[in-house]
């Protein structure tokens, strides 16, 4: 694992919402010589659900101007999110 570790989580928030989670993971060598793991967790919910949305008006946009490049809307995906 040189390289940072990303990867997505679906989980509920204390009221019982559902969120969004990425966490990154990171190995280093501190300044001791001791291998070290540094663990990030970030909610990205707000920010995955804004990509979608703006994905989707793209797609619409496209679809309702005629447009050929609707077919390369379909192809796009928002980073981390597990239903795409």
């Amino acid at each position: 694992m040189d390289e940072p570790y990303i990867f997505f989580e679906d989980v509920m928030d204390a009221a019982g919402n559902p969120r969004q989670l990425q966490t990154t993971k990171l190995k280093y060598t501190d300044d001791a010589g001791r291998l070290c793991l540094l663990g990030i967790v970030q909610d990205v919910t707000d920010t995955v659900l804004a990509c979608e949305l703006a994905v989707e008006r793209g797609y619409r946009r496209l679809t309702i101007l005629g447009g050929t490049g609707g077919r390369a809307w379909r192809g796009l995906r928002c980073r981390g999110r597990a239903g795409l």
